[in-house]
């Protein structure tokens, strides 16, 4: 199957969300855009943008509880295309069931990705991400943590030690800090005194 994806960064709000998304499918993601993008609080998402070739629209000034219109007309667009098969479509779900029904007359499988789960009789599958959560939670929870690649550290002993290094450190810079100042204290009393 050949999937577009048109997502909603005020419902998919992590890149490990959105990775889970891409990585659920089975088939090919053709395209993808990312809506209510801020360059600020989705650098994460940057990767993602890049290995997907995700286009982004940034997010209005104004902020908006309702559905996103250029996403709506994007993904309607999208459907009306033969060489799509899937429309994975994350959004608030205001308005999504009108956007759903227009899908669903161009005869292409939809997954609806919202926030809480609700009755849509226009999509093949709805991913409510309250449960997704709770489940993603789950299993995080069963995996023991004990090791941090990028470091090369065993978890329980280095950072015990990393943490005792760091606390050694900034005690040497406010040492430093406070005697910077008393030097410059007493150069001012010189100062005054001689000039």
């Amino acid at each position: 199957m050949r999937y577009a994806f048109f997502i909603d960064l005020d419902v998919v709000t992590t890149p490990l969300m959105l990775q889970q998304l891409v990585d659920n499918t089975q088939g090919k993601l053709v395209t993808g855009k990312l809506y209510n993008f801020r360059p600020t609080k989705h650098k994460g998402f940057g990767g993602m943008v890049e290995k997907y070739q995700f286009s982004i629209e940034l997010a209005p000034k104004v902020k908006s509880s309702w559905f996103n219109i250029q996403q709506a007309i994007d993904s309607v667009e999208c459907a009306m295309m033969s060489d799509i098969d899937c429309i994975v479509l994350a959004c608030k779900q205001r308005d999504c069931v009108n956007v759903a029904s227009k899908i669903a007359k161009y005869n292409k499988s939809l997954t609806l990705v919202v926030a809480d789960k609700f009755d849509c009789n226009f999509c093949d599958n709805l991913v409510c991400l309250e449960e997704y959560q709770e489940e993603n939670q789950e299993v995080v929870a069963e995996q023991k943590f004990d090791f941090l690649p990028y470091t090369r550290m065993q978890c329980e002993q280095d950072l015990t030690k990393l943490n005792a290094q760091l606390n050694e450190l900034i005690e040497q810079k406010s040492a430093q800090s406070r005697l910077k100042k008393v030097k410059n204290d007493k150069i001012d009393e010189l100062t005054q005194k001689y000039f």
